[in-house]
């Protein structure tokens, strides 16, 4: 996927073995595809460690990627902190970041 030149979207829905190890190896890709627009990665059980990870690309101002559903992932207080820290740093205009209403509250809170 490093080298992708065509795949736009990328659907892991409902893949639960993917864990935090599976999130974090995402995110060392996303760092160099210049392609993926779309990263669906709801039902994954990313944990607070693979939203950490998701969250080092989001800082990053990666230029390509636009929407990221994170949908049912526990990623917990850190882990939406995480993402919220890096939504703030970041000046790119994502078209959508999807989070379950638990998570949502607790962005605003932060």
């Amino acid at each position: 996927m490093e080298r992708n030149k065509t795949i736009q979207c990328l659907n892991l829905g409902y893949n639960h073995q993917l864990g935090p190890e599976g999130a974090r190896a995402i995110a060392t890709m996303l760092e160099v595809n210049e392609t993926i627009q779309d990263l669906h990665l709801y039902h994954t059980n990313i944990q607070r460690e693979g939203a950490t990870g998701i969250a080092r690309v989001l800082e990053m101002k990666n230029r390509t990627l636009q929407a990221i559903n994170l949908w049912w992932n526990n990623i917990g207080p850190e882990g939406a902190a995480a993402i919220a820290k890096a939504l703030e740093t970041n000046d790119t205009s994502y078209q959508g970041i999807g989070l379950d209403q638990k998570v949502q509250r607790r962005l605003l809170m932060h």
